[in-house]
């Protein structure tokens, strides 16, 4: 044991001596904090994944993903924004990697001790520490990257070990050295930039006090100051400070411009605009992908140093500009925009160069790249970045649209054409055939929920009844002003009149599907600003059915208060159904919805399974009333009445559907 006391004391003397450096232990000391912020920032190395770790790491990521689902499945404004969730759950598994990466830098740095030696031997590197004594044969050394203070050396697939250049006794010891180990390993050493040897202290008010310290720096950099680039505080926590503080500096812009311009309550009751988040946030991507490109050619390639170079000039400037938000009728407000990002411009071009330290060419290249950034950053916020709206007023974008669509003069003169085109195309029913037709009746066009629920009502008869040239929709829309004729009372007695000379009165059915808002007195709501039409009401129609000739009735009335239409219509040849009590209000009548609470239960739900309507108005009726209890609603009751002889009627065409419609 003594002997190899004295060998190791004879080997540590000859690190004094240059000849005889490459033959000695080298002895290595390093903090924990300097040997994981070397690994995780000097050279291409990463840490692999194991089988193991990527399922268990799979396994964690979608058990909280699937939580995150469950209980944002039931929150209003993510439930309605589903690319919300999206977002959340990426960002999850962006933390999930950074924290692997960071967990396994600290296991290795933690593998190789706080001290430790090593040598050369010509068959390998000989290593030797408090946790093991290893020789690593020269071909598992993977990889040598050279540092202005240290030099790395890679071994295998996850290993690395550091060797400062102050363990030497003098440079040209450290050169001899290095020199030695490229020509026994037969690698060549690669350079990289210094990095500091201070890890980051990962604490809330380090953190903020590094944010308003770089804030203050930002107001350096417009003044064109020489010495603000010593007063940045680098860090990865700077990039989302940042960007959360230019999305709250553009909601309280918005906020306040509407409270100026509309009122307190107004501003109150503006919707958030999600969407601008995304316009937000791509400020901050254009400005890191700006950062990267210039630092990597520079002396100096820190990218998060060149991230806050151009990022505290913008935000200054995005302050500026937030706090004359409400002036920008003015008509000095452009140039005075324009002004302000050119000189954030030569503030951040500035900033640049002197941070990272550029030469004349890499200048020249830094500038038109920031030209470049601020250019497409202010295009982005003038046109999009915007986070609080006035609120949404249905009606008001209905009667604009319409104001716009419906005045046009060719509408009016094209209107009794599309009638009689649509009329005409009703094709006479077969004798001894039991067919349906349909008359499919939208009112309200100031919402397109109606418009939605007759076109897909008349699609589902065709295809499921067979009704495909026995049906007539008419709808009140400015979208389909020159596809459907308007949903009047005239058009609405002509379709009947033109329907019961079709049909064979004894054998063949008509189904009426009425859909629109409704009154408590009963009036069917027939509007399409800015015509007037004649009212509708349940003695008015049961005036035209029976002006029409048409025997056997089906119909359905979907609107609030419908339920008064039943007394009215009743007959033994009729089947009438409401979507609500007469007293009560039915729900889903929501402008951009496909389907009311009725309409959807009885057509897209229970007529896709039954041909029973009948039996399908019964199960609509159960599925309505649970959806009613669930979203708390006042109950609407629909209401049904059957005529004695309408059922066999029914029966008998439903028989007949049989070969056709199985």
């Amino acid at each position: 044991m003594s002997g190899m006391e004295e060998e190791n004391k004879t080997q540590d003397e000859s690190l004094l001596d240059v000849d005889k450096a490459t033959e000695g232990w080298i002895l290595v000391e390093a903090t924990i904090a300097e040997r994981v912020h070397v690994f995780a920032s000097g050279a291409p190395w990463r840490c692999r994944f194991s089988a193991v770790q990527l399922w268990k790491l799979a396994a964690l990521w979608g058990f909280v993903s699937l939580l995150l689902y469950a209980v944002t499945g039931h929150v209003g404004v993510f439930a309605a924004n589903p690319e919300i969730v999206v977002a959340l759950d990426l960002l999850w598994l962006l933390v999930l990697l950074g924290w692997h990466d960071r967990r396994m830098l600290r296991r290795l740095a933690q593998s190789i001790g706080p001290a430790w030696r090593f040598c050369l031997r010509d068959d390998g590197l000989e290593v030797d520490s408090v946790l093991s004594h290893t020789l690593w044969r020269w071909e598992a050394v993977s990889g040598l990257v050279r540092r202005s203070d240290s030099l790395l050396v890679f071994l295998g697939a996850n290993q690395a070990l550091m060797l400062p250049s102050r363990c030497f006794a003098s440079p040209e010891v450290y050169s001899r050295w290095v020199e030695c180990l490229q020509r026994l390993s037969g690698l060549e050493v690669r350079t990289a930039a210094s990095v500091s040897w201070h890890l980051p202290a990962w604490r809330v008010f380090s953190i903020l006090a590094d944010f308003g310290r770089n804030v203050v720096t930002g107001l350096r950099f417009l003044l064109f100051l020489r010495s603000a680039a010593a007063h940045l505080r680098v860090g990865d926590a700077q990039i989302p400070l940042f960007a959360v503080s230019w999305l709250l500096v553009r909601f309280a812009a918005d906020f306040f411009s509407l409270w100026l311009d509309q009122g307190m309550e107004a501003a109150l009751g503006g919707d958030f605009f999600v969407y601008g988040i995304i316009s937000g946030l791509a400020l901050v991507l254009l400005v890191l992908i700006c950062a990267w490109g210039v630092a990597r050619r520079s002396a100096r390639p820190n990218m998060l140093a060149a991230f806050l170079a151009l990022a505290v000039p913008l935000w200054w400037i995005e302050i500026v500009q937030a706090g004359t938000f409400w002036w920008a009728n003015a008509t000095w407000y452009p140039a005075f925009v324009w002004l302000m990002w050119a000189w954030a411009l030569c503030a951040a071009a500035v900033a640049l160069m002197r941070v990272l330290q550029l030469a004349l060419l890499q200048r020249a290249s830094a500038l038109c790249c920031v030209a470049l950034l601020y250019g497409a950053a202010h295009l982005l916020q003038a046109d999009n970045f915007v986070l609080w709206t006035p609120s949404y007023d249905e009606n008001a974008a209905a009667e604009a649209w319409s104001e716009q669509n419906v005045t046009n003069e060719s509408v009016l003169y094209s209107q009794p054409e599309l009638l009689d085109d649509a009329l005409g195309a009703i094709q006479p029913g077969r004798k001894g055939v039991p067919e349906l037709y349909l008359l499919a009746y939208g009112g309200y066009g100031e919402q397109d929920v109606f418009l939605h629920e007759v076109e897909s009502v008349d699609k589902l008869f065709a295809e499921r009844f067979g009704t495909r040239g026995h049906s007539v929709v008419l709808v009140n829309s400015p979208q389909t002003l020159e596809k459907h004729p308007m949903a009047t009372t005239i058009a609405l007695r002509e379709a009947l009149a033109e329907i019961g000379k079709k049909m064979n009165r004894d054998e063949d059915v008509l189904f009426l599907f009425m859909t629109s808002h409704g009154a408590r007195d009963h009036h069917f709501s027939l509007e399409l600003g800015p015509y007037v039409f004649n009212e509708l009401t349940p003695q008015i129609l049961r005036g035209m059915l029976d002006e029409s000739g048409v025997k056997n009735r089906v119909i359905l009335v979907s609107a609030c208060y419908s339920g008064g239409f039943i007394r009215d219509l009743s007959d033994r040849n009729t089947l009438v159904m409401s979507s609500s009590r007469e007293d009560r209000s039915s729900h889903g009548c929501q402008q951009g919805a496909d389907w009311t609470f009725f309409g959807k239960a009885y057509f897209d739900e229970a007529l896709r399974h039954t041909r029973s309507f009948e039996k399908a108005f019964d199960e609509a009726r159960a599925i309505v009333a649970e959806r009613e209890e669930q979203e708390n609603v006042t109950p609407s009751e629909p209401q049904i009445a059957i005529g004695s002889a309408i059922r066999p009627v029914l029966a008998t065409w439903e028989k007949g559907l049989e070969p056709a419609h199985p």
